[in-house]
C-alpha cells in the first residue's frame, strides 16, 4: 500500500445491485491492479487509485446504507474501469448506497385508523394513493 498525502475525490460513478450484491463502477484511464487499493469494512468502502495520469484519486463511502460482508467483497481492475463488488450482509434491495438519517420524519395520521411515518411531502402523497387504493379494493 502506498502512502500519499493528497487525493482528488472521485465523485462520478455508477452502481447496480441484485438481491445479494452491489457493484460500483468507476471509469478511469490507465488503471492496473498495482495502482488500486481497496478497504472494505462492514459499513464502509474506501478505494484509492494511484498515479492515474499523474494524479491520485479516492472514492469513499464512510457509512453505507446497510452492512456488507467485507471478506467476500471483490475488486476488479480493468484499464478503463474499476469495479468494486460489495456483498450484502443480508439480502434485499437498497434504496441508496449512503446511509441517511431519518431526520425530520414524523408520524402522520392520515386517517383515524391508520398512521404512517413520513419524511417528505411526496411520501405523504404516495401513502395517500396507496390508502385510497386499499379503500376501493
Amino acid at each position: 500500500m502506498l502512502v500519499v498525502s493528497s487525493y482528488a475525490t472521485l465523485g462520478s460513478f455508477s452502481w447496480d445491485q441484485d438481491n445479494d450484491k452491489i457493484k460500483i463502477y468507476i471509469s478511469t484511464e490507465d488503471a492496473d491492479q498495482e495502482k488500486v487499493d481497496a478497504v472494505f469494512k462492514p459499513v464502509s468502502v474506501d478505494l484509492k487509485l494511484y498515479d492515474i495520469n499523474g494524479k491520485n484519486y479516492q472514492f469513499s463511502i464512510p457509512k453505507l446504507n446497510k452492512e456488507i460482508s467485507p471478506d467476500q467483497c471483490e475488486l476488479v481492475v480493468k484499464p478503463t474501469k474499476v469495479i468494486a463488488t460489495l456483498v450484502k450482509a443480508s439480502k434485499g434491495n437498497w434504496l441508496d448506497l449512503h446511509f441517511k438519517e431519518d431526520k425530520g420524519c414524523k408520524k402522520v395520521n392520515l386517517w383515524p385508523w391508520r398512521a404512517f411515518t413520513v419524511c417528505s411531502f411526496s411520501q405523504i402523497l404516495t401513502k395517500t394513493k396507496i390508502r385510497w387504493l386499499e379503500l376501493w379494493i
